[in-house]
Order: structure tokens, then sequence, then C-alpha cells
């Protein structure tokens, strides 16, 4: 037998009081006048022994009562695993905080209900206990084992938590803390809604230590989640249509849904549309965004549905730019062609170099490089496109008519995989436009059956290798290309089998040539569209403009101030997002005291893994889960019988109280009813 309060024991010294009664009775004896006494000495002798009966079997019971009395305050218990338990205990409780465990039950969420009990169980367990308090945070300060004290203070801290651990990561992390735990009985507590996506069935946990499982749960409600959102071409073009394509999912698995989606930009409303869903229906919706203002483009997509609020809005930012910086490369005069499409003025920078003279010339800050009238591809020109484009940039070649084939075979065999066979001089028209294409597509509203289309009269004969990522954008009748474009890393290259010129051709002086390379110069715009995930690695990679080493990105918003983790690269700078904010929402990375610096915005959004809110049964748990040394305990159950039970052991003082009150009645019998 052990005492969860031994102090207690030593109310034992009480039990002198009813000896000591006992002992001096000062009972007042009352004079009885008999006229004949000669029967008095026969019922004399008989009341004395009765009476001496009677006080014993008092004495007795008050004895006992008071007795069990002080073993209930001292709370005795036998544990159930003394063979192998012997000493004191410590026990990790692992507390479930992910959102899922935002909803309620009468009117309290279930995260309250699951401090509550975990708060219980650290009630009913002795001051020698020691403690680990786990939750989905996995944060340093829960890698320590703590006393009683402590352990309350950290359950009543707990909050709800982006985060979402998986079961098996969870009982790993809380057997490392045990195994190094010098309490001889060790045993690990969950206290979860048990949600299918956490706790994936049959968990893989072999050890000897015991687990218990206490599921906390409500009706599942209702949910539609707006998973994720993106823009079919991955930037944003100014006074064009962008078109967004919305991902929704209805968990619902009987009734249909009526909802309703909101498009902000930039705190202003821009698009509402009424969905409705079939159960359990996938909905990819398409929303056309339009910006006409220059500058950061602050999205957010929300949806209308109750009491899940978590996965209903998503976040994005993207960036416009006003102007298109554009660098011609060029050997001899400059083409008035090209200068006239990209004239300096609101739209575009242009900056024209000679091919031999780019070796400083850094590629990277320009939104399109156009390779002109160059006979000889360098090896400098080569490299520098290479790393260019692979890095997300585009750029075009428009041959010259003096060129060498053999250098452009070797420069852009191994690049692109294309070989040039000639040069042909038939004159051809073009007769097949691509208009699924990028470039192509949404040039023209209409395009007619009998439009008059560009010709040439001196072009390439270019062939593309079997492994080589060619869409032609324009090609001949008889399928040969005139311009083709190649997926290079992450950016895009296009070649035009003619040069800028009426001698090869008439696509200079068509009504292709300026929307065409006035696409490719939008979409080669740095404007990337900056969306992440929180409680995820989300790295961001921008231009580095800090002046020193001493100034730090801060990510801020109205209510937000923190550094992230960041790393210089060259020139670029990484930022780690990962649980740099608590909360999703828009957010501005900014160099406080560095007014010259670019502020970048960014929308981070919550984890959607909680969106189905599917949980395990506790018949589930018990069927399927293959978890060893485990004991399944309702959430109706009273702990306090319970987990003592389970946990501690046998309590007795339950039983203590019961004979405590049967002594008592006893005594009252005695007196009343022993004549």
């Amino acid at each position: 037998m052990q005492f969860l309060n031994p102090i207690f024991l030593i109310a034992g010294l009480c039990l002198a009081i009813p000896i000591i009664i006992h002992l001096f009775n000062f009972k007042k004896y009352k004079k009885v006048f008999f006229s004949d006494i000669r029967f008095l000495q026969e019922v004399k002798e008989q009341t004395n022994k009765r009476s001496k009966l009677k006080n014993i079997l008092i004495l007795l019971s008050r004895l006992l009562a008071l007795s069990a009395l002080v073993l209930a305050f001292a709370q005795p218990y036998f544990n159930k695993y003394n063979s192998q338990n012997k000493g004191n205990k410590f026990i990790s409780i692992f507390i479930d905080n992910s959102y899922s465990m935002g909803l309620q039950k009468n009117n309290i969420s279930l995260l309250e209900l699951a401090k509550n009990k975990a708060k219980q169980i650290v009630n009913n367990s002795s001051n020698a206990t020691t403690f680990e308090i786990v939750t989905n945070d996995f944060a340093p300060a829960e890698n320590k084992i703590i006393a009683k004290d402590e352990a309350l203070a950290a359950i009543s801290n707990i909050g709800l938590s982006t985060q979402a651990q998986k079961v098996n990561a969870i009982l790993q992390k809380q057997k490392a803390i045990a195994l190094t735990s010098t309490q001889a009985q060790k045993e690990i507590i969950l206290i979860s809604d048990f949600q299918q996506n956490q706790f994936a069935l049959p968990i893989k946990n072999d050890d000897v230590i015991k687990k218990y499982l206490i599921p906390i749960q409500t009706e599942t409600p209702n949910n539609v989640s707006l998973d994720t959102a993106y823009f079919n071409v991955p930037t944003l073009n100014m006074n064009l249509p962008n078109e967004l394509i919305v991902k929704i999912k209805n968990y619902n698995n009987t009734n249909s849904v009526n909802t309703r989606l909101t498009l902000t930009a930039n705190k202003q409303v821009k698009t509402v549309k009424n969905i409705s869903f079939k159960p359990n229906e996938i909905l990819l919706e398409k929303i056309t965004y339009t910006p006409s203002n220059a500058g950061w483009q602050n999205l957010q997509l929300h949806l209308t549905d109750f009491p899940v609020s978590f996965d209903d809005t998503f976040y994005m930012a993207g960036n416009v730019s006003a102007t298109g910086n554009i660098l011609i490369v060029n050997d001899g005069a400059l083409n008035p062609y090209l200068n006239a499409v990209f004239k300096t003025g609101n739209t575009f920078k242009v900056e024209n170099f000679n091919s031999n003279s780019i070796s400083n010339t850094k590629f990277g800050n320009y939104s399109l490089v156009v390779i002109n009238n160059v006979q000889n591809l360098s090896a400098t020109i080569v490299q520098k496109l290479n790393e260019y484009i692979s890095n997300g940039g585009n750029a075009i070649i428009f041959p010259s008519n003096n060129l060498s084939i053999e250098n452009y075979n070797t420069a852009l065999a191994p690049l692109i995989g294309i070989n040039i066979n000639g040069i042909d001089t038939a004159k051809k028209t073009i007769a097949n436009l691509n208009k699924d294409q990028e470039i192509i597509k949404d040039i023209f509203e209409n395009i007619p059956e009998n439009a008059e289309l560009p010709y040439a009269t001196r072009y390439l004969q270019i062939s593309s290798s079997t492994f080589s990522a060619e869409q032609k954008l324009l090609s001949f009748a008889d399928g040969s290309t005139f311009l083709s474009a190649f997926k290079l890393g992450a950016g895009n290259f296009y070649i035009c089998a003619s040069a800028v010129d009426t001698r090869s051709s008439n696509f200079c002086e068509s009504y292709l040539f300026l929307p065409t390379l006035f696409k490719m110069a939008f979409i080669g715009a740095n404007n990337p569209i900056h969306n992440y995930t929180l409680s995820k690695d989300a790295l961001l990679l921008i231009n580095n403009t800090k002046a020193g080493d001493n100034e730090v990105y801060h990510l801020q918003n109205e209510t937000w101030d923190a550094i992230p983790q960041q790393r210089n690269f060259g020139n670029k700078l990484q930022i780690n997002l990962n649980k740099a904010a608590r909360f999703a929402g828009l957010y501005n990375l900014v160099l406080p005291n560095n007014t010259q610096a670019a502020t970048h915005s960014v929308g981070l959004n919550y984890n959607r893994s909680e969106s189905n809110l599917a949980c395990y049964t506790l018949n589930n748990l018990k069927e399927k889960s293959n978890l060893k040394n485990a004991t399944y305990i309702t959430e109706n159950q009273d702990l306090t019988t319970t987990m003592g039970q389970q946990v501690l052991g046998t309590p007795w003082w339950t039983y203590c109280i019961a004979f405590a009150l049967l002594f008592l009645l006893l005594e009252i019998l005695l007196v009343r009813m022993f004549k």
C-alpha cells in the first residue's frame, strides 16, 4: 500500500481522544430510591457487564471511524504494477492543440476540455511525480521534465497552434524524454480528438511504456475548405486579365452546400461569386483579376463557411511592374524595329550592348534579353543566358543573316536540344498559330480565319531533338518552325528562324510582332506570386538590398513584427518564413531603417491538413491502432477514479469514507438501541 498524502497520517494521533474519553467517563449518576434492596445486587451485576460491553463497542466504532477518516485524507492505493514500477513516477501528457481542437462542445472548446482533463491527472498525482507537457508546437521548452506546479502552469498557457504533428512523431518525442527520466514508473497519456489525418492507424510503437488514450470529441460539423489558389501564369501583368484558379472542397458527406467566394485586392472587393457544392465535391473555380496599377497586389480570397473558419481565407501577394527592363545585344547597328517596339518611356527601359562588351552586364537585371544579329554566340553569352533563363528569365534570339551555323549548333544543341540544318530562301507563309501557348493566347479577342499571316523569304531550317521541350508558337504549313519556345529551368528561351529585317521576313512589320514581344517582356518581368504555408519550410529568395550585415529584414503587418531567419547567397537573400509568424495573413518584408530598399509582400496561410475533421471513435482506436500497452478511456469517465485506477493504481480513499460513515452509523445504533 502507498499513500498520495502520507503527511495526513499524523492525524492518527487523534485516536487518543476517544480513548481518553473512555477512560475518564464523566457521566453524572442519578440517585434512585428503592423500598427494598434485596434484589438489587443481581441487577447491578448484570447492568455493569452490559454497560462495559456497550462502552467497548462504542469506543471501537469511534476508533475505526476516525482511522478510516485519516486514511481517506492520506489517500492510500495499491499499485497494479508493483513488480515493475516501484518508486516515483514520470508522466508525459500530450495535449492536442491543433486547430480542430478549437471546435466547441457545450460552448466550451475541445482544447479547454483537454486542458481540464490534463489538470485533473496532474492534481491526482503525488507531489513526487514529474511530468512532461507536449503539444503540437514541439517547442524547445517542452523538452524537459518538470514538477507538478510547473506542469499545471504549462497546461494553463497552452493555446491553439498552426502546427499538427503526426502521432508517430509525438510518441517518439514522449518516449525520448521518458527514457531520460530517472523515475521507475513511466507512463504516456494522449489527449486529443484523434483526427484521422493526424493519427494514421495502425500506429508503429512497440515499447513497454504504459499508454493511455483519452478522446475529446464533438459532433463533426460540415466544413468547406478553400484549399489553395494559383495563377495560370505564375506572374501578374498590368492591364491584362490574369486567370486565378481556386480549389475548394466540400467535406460534407451527405448534404449539398451553398457558399460565396470573395476576391479582395488591396482591401477593395473585386469579385463576389456564389458557389454550390455536391457532397464531397472538389471544385476548381476560375476568377479573372486585372491589375490597373503597378506595385504589390495584396490578394485575399474568402469563403463564407461556419463554424470552421481557419481554412476559409487564402492570402497571396504579387508584384506588378510599371516598366520592363530590356537588354538588346547587337552586332553592328541598332535595330530600328526592336527599338520601336521597346521604345523607352512609361512602359520599357531599353539598353543596347555590343556582343563583345557584355562581360560585366548582369542579365538578371532585365525582364527580357534579346540576342539580335549576333554572328557568333560566345561562351560568355551562352553561360550568361543559361544562368539567367534557368533562374526564371526570358530570352529570344533573332539570328544574323551571316551567322555561323556551326557556332550556333555548338552553343544551342546542349542548351535547348536543337540543330540548324541550313538556310532556306524559298518563300513560305506562316500557317499555324499556337493559340494555347501563353505568348499567343489572349493577344487578340478574335483572329479571323482568312487573316493575312506573315511570310519568310530567308529562314533557318531548325530541327529539335526528341527530348527538347519545344513549343511551336508560329510554324509553316509543312510543320517547320518559325518561332518556337523552349522551357529551360524556371525560364523560357525563344528562337526565331528569321532575322529582324524585311529582307528575311515581314514578321517585323506584321500585327503579330509587337504584341508577341510585349508578352515576352511582361511575362519575363520579375513579378512572382508569394504565398506560403505556416509551419512548413517557406523559403523566399529576394535581391539583397541590405546596406550591411547589421541590417536585417523584418516580417511585419499592423499587429506583428518579427525577424525571420535569413542567409546571404551572393547578391540574393534567402528568407525562411517558417515559424516567423503565428497567424495567417498578409505581411511585408521590410528593412526598417532603409527607405531605399524594396518592400516585399507575402501571403501566409494555415495548413489545410486539418480541414478534414473526421476523427476516430474509441472503438476504432481499440481495433485498429495496434498500440502496445495501451488503455483507452472514454471522455465521460470520471478521471478522479478512472485515471486513479489506471495510472496510479486502485484508490482506496472512497472506501475509507464509506467505512467511516459505516462505523459512525454503528456508533449511533449502539448508543440508541443497545440497552
